[in-house]
């Protein structure tokens, strides 16, 4: 699996799963970007420069602040030029997940993180350099 150049936007408000799961994708080749929340993830990305925009997405639904589907439509009615092409993940124990075109996969916590590699690598092959 080639990850070099990924750079994976993971957004989740458990402290130690985020801190885990970015351990764990650094661990595999990937560069990771860490969020609390949607509102977080948003401020993150409206101060990236254009060749640091994430090729992919890892969301939880069930955050405090924004939750993963007011991430999803900020990003639709706000930064859809700027940020609609990017494949979103949806990693998430609960959660009713409302209809959204970025959304690639879901994955039910707990994951498997070989599960998850996986899947980044499939959906964010086509946005590398």
């Amino acid at each position: 699996m080639n990850t070099q150049n990924t750079i994976v936007l993971l957004v989740e408000d458990d402290r130690n799963l985020r801190e885990v799961v970015s351990l764990v994708l650094t661990d595999e080749g990937y560069t990771v970007l860490q969020a609390d929340n949607g509102q977080s993830a948003l401020d993150l990305l409206n101060n990236l420069k254009s060749h640091q925009k994430p090729h992919c997405v890892v969301l939880d639904l069930q955050m405090p602040v924004m939750s993963g589907n007011e991430f999803l439509e900020a990003i639709e009615k706000t930064y859809q030029d700027k940020f609609g092409d990017i494949p979103v993940i949806i990693c998430s124990a609960e959660g009713q997940l409302k209809d959204h075109h970025q959304v690639v996969a879901r994955l039910e916590k707990p994951v498997s993180l070989d599960l998850l590699c996986t899947t980044i690598n499939l959906f964010s092959e086509n946005l590398r350099t």
